[in-house]
């Protein structure tokens, strides 16, 4: 299995190399010592804390290396043999990850989106691996340190890479497709997100685009076209192809993977039809379903035949913290708290609303919105009546004055500052609720809340 060795790190970015590590690999690089395994190389990465400051540590716990900054180095001449000294940590990682990727000439699936993208990372790395051997992200490492780390731990023999790439600011996945080198780009949706770092819908619509901007002259671009922002985001693109529910819009020339036949069943996973094989979901609401459907349209593009894709379809779960279901008991959860954005949080509402049964919401923060905040939590309460949600929970910042705005139109609504604050209320809350909604931003920690739950209903 090739991978990069610590010699290969050091010649790519220019730095000595510890005595007699030449041959060891690199990898696994681990940036955060609590989770340090022995024989891994710890990165000492400069954020909101100094991992400098966790390099004893991390030898302590069996680190075999540490890339560190040579400013810290020259203070710190212990364990020097382990060193490899560099100017910036962060920006070697950048550097060594652009590098190794140069290694492939395989096709490299860049993935970005305000939703979704995580999703659809999870189940197109499930079905590209009927046919080929796959690598790609592994949880949320889609950021600046993320995509090298990701680059760094794949062998010479993967077949196709995914790519998964976030941004909370402008110009952000134009940088992580220059590390990462896309062949095929997907965008899978464009909306508010971000506002703190972005400002403005045109700066996102903007910087998603990049990743378009990356494989318009010789690469592949994936257009959800239900999406008029990603569809002008793509028009610059010499080959596109194209997926979704229904005719694809007009002035479409691509290719295009059209789902047809569209129902539910008791789980609210959606049933389709794509040229002429069908597929069930065991996921509830759409965007699971235009996950699928995007993960089918690039695996099929990349030649993995559509027929052999059913089972991994239906045997899909999903990824934790989205869109889950939980049964417990009585009680069915669908647990889609990771993140949230208002075109997030109404797709969730919707998917909600497909349940039959007593149905309770509990909503946290949708945060990083900047000045965006207040105008958009006041929209989704005012909207909330739409959805047909009996009872709703609001948690966090964001929500003052929404219970009694929804009183005023007979919904049953409270708002509490944490998930702790409710926790000794829980089983009252619940009573009698047949299907339960967690959604909101992670720092709300509603995620918190399913323990309680388990435990509650076991």
């Amino acid at each position: 299995m090739r991978l990069p060795t610590i010699g290969w790190f050091c010649a790519a970015v220019g730095a000595s190399c510890p005595s007699g590590m030449a041959d060891a690999p690199l990898g696994p690089v681990c940036y955060d010592s609590r989770k340090l395994q022995a024989g891994d190389t710890f990165i000492a990465v400069v954020g909101e804390h100094d991992g400098h400051d966790y390099v004893e540590r991390a030898f302590a716990a069996g680190a075999k290396s540490a890339i560190v900054c040579a400013q810290w180095a020259s203070r710190n001449p212990a364990q020097a043999h382990r060193q490899i000294v560099v100017d910036d940590t962060l920006s070697s990682l950048q550097l060594a990850g652009k590098a190794w990727r140069r290694q492939f000439s395989v096709p490299v699936v860049g993935i970005t989106g305000s939703n979704g993208k995580t999703s659809t990372k999870d189940i197109l790395l499930k079905l590209l691996a009927v046919r080929y051997d796959v690598g790609g992200t592994e949880g949320n490492l889609n950021n600046q340190l993320g995509v090298p780390l990701t680059l760094l731990s794949m062998s010479g023999e993967k077949q196709v890479l995914v790519v998964e790439m976030g941004a909370s600011r402008t110009g952000e996945i134009g940088e992580l497709c220059a590390i990462s080198q896309p062949t095929h780009g997907l965008v899978t949706s464009i909306a508010r997100a971000h506002m703190a770092g972005f400002g403005t819908l045109t700066a996102v619509a903007r910087t998603k685009g990049q990743l378009y901007d990356a494989v318009a002259e010789a690469g592949v671009a994936f257009v959800h076209t239900g999406d008029e922002l990603c569809r002008i985001e793509s028009s610059r693109c010499r080959q596109v192809i194209g997926y979704g529910f229904g005719e694809p819009g007009e002035g479409w020339s691509g290719e295009y993977f059209r789902a047809q036949e569209r129902s539910t069943n008791e789980l609210g996973g959606m049933r389709f039809t794509l040229r002429d094989v069908s597929y069930e979901l065991n996921i509830p609401g759409q965007p699971a379903a235009l996950a699928a459907l995007a993960g089918l349209a690039i695996a099929g593009s990349l030649g993995v035949p559509l027929e052999a894709c059913r089972d991994t379809v239906r045997n899909w779960v999903g990824v934790p913290g989205r869109m889950r279901v939980e049964q417990l008991g009585r009680l069915r959860v669908l647990d889609d708290s990771y993140n949230a954005n208002p075109a997030s949080m109404r797709a969730a509402l919707t998917t909600l609303a497909t349940f039959s049964g007593n149905k309770m919401a509990i909503l946290g923060t949708m945060a990083e919105l900047g000045e965006f905040s207040e105008e958009e939590h006041r929209r989704l309460t005012n909207d909330l009546s739409s959805f047909g949600i009996p009872r709703v929970i609001f948690v966090g910042s964001g929500w003052s004055g929404a219970a009694a705005r929804l009183a005023e139109r007979g919904i049953n609504a409270m708002e509490t500052a944490s998930v702790s604050e409710m926790a000794a209320s829980l089983p009252r809350l619940v009573d009698g609720i047949d299907v339960l909604l967690l959604k909101g931003s992670r720092s709300v920690q509603l995620d918190q809340l399913m323990p309680q739950l388990r435990k509650l209903f076991a």
